[in-house]
């Protein structure tokens, strides 16, 4: 099933802030970002980070129907191939 992805990270002084350094208030404000961006497209939002965690929150939003029928024809024959590696569900409360 093809999505729509966003990644976000934080930068400290020092580089990109490991995502098990993240404050509750970055997760928060990380995912309304996500959001944001994600607006008016997709269903069933999913939130994770990488196994082990790495710099980023991922939100993926499966397409709409309505989306799928705009992709060109044969797109949707193409075998996915999930890159992503192990993830963890991350709490947004």
């Amino acid at each position: 099933m093809p999505v729509w992805h966003c990644s976000l990270s934080f930068r400290a002084n020092e580089g990109l802030l490991r995502f098990s350094d993240w404050r509750r208030n970055q997760i928060r404000e990380a995912y309304q970002m996500a959001l944001d961006d994600l607006s008016g497209v997709g269903l069933d939002r999913r939130v994770f980070t990488t196994v082990p965690p790495g710099y980023c929150l991922h939100v993926q939003a499966a397409l709409k129907p309505s989306e799928i029928d705009l992709l060109p024809p044969g797109w949707m024959d193409i075998r996915a191939i999930d890159e992503r590696g192990p993830v963890q569900s991350v709490s947004i409360r």
